[in-house]
């Protein structure tokens, strides 16, 4: 079975190449597509594993400059969705990168834990639920 048309194969070059090298073309693209597929499950399966340990996906909203309460100064809050819930977040360390979008996370009613998208774990203080 051809992958692609003949007029794709001239328009790619692909018809300059003899037998032989047509032959090593596709035993390396074979080669890359299983090795993308075993990554893919590789993936796969350490998420599997989070889940297991009771990580489970949030999706992160953005960042909100909120005031808690009549007494504190507006500060910058993660938003995120878990379920039914809504959380506001205050992070532990000055400095994150959470970009919205959907994540694995831990939380609680008094403190959570995000895995970013390089796979460093982000602590933040529960501040509110909604």
């Amino acid at each position: 079975m051809a992958v692609q048309t003949p007029q794709q194969q001239v328009q790619g070059g692909l018809h300059k190449l003899s037998r032989k090298e047509r032959s090593i073309l596709a035993d390396s693209l074979t080669e890359i597509f299983n090795y993308l597929l075993r990554s893919q499950k590789i993936g796969d399966s350490a998420v599997e594993h989070l889940k297991n340990e009771g990580w489970e996906e949030v999706k992160v909203l953005g960042t909100r400059e909120l005031k808690i309460d009549e007494w504190s100064d507006s500060e910058e809050y993660l938003i995120v969705e878990e379920g039914v819930w809504t959380y506001i977040l205050e992070p532990r360390t000055f400095f994150f990168q959470l970009d919205p979008g959907t994540y694995l996370g831990k939380m609680s009613i008094t403190s959570c834990e995000i895995i970013d998208s390089d796979g460093d774990t982000i602590e933040f203080w529960t501040k509110d639920t909604r």
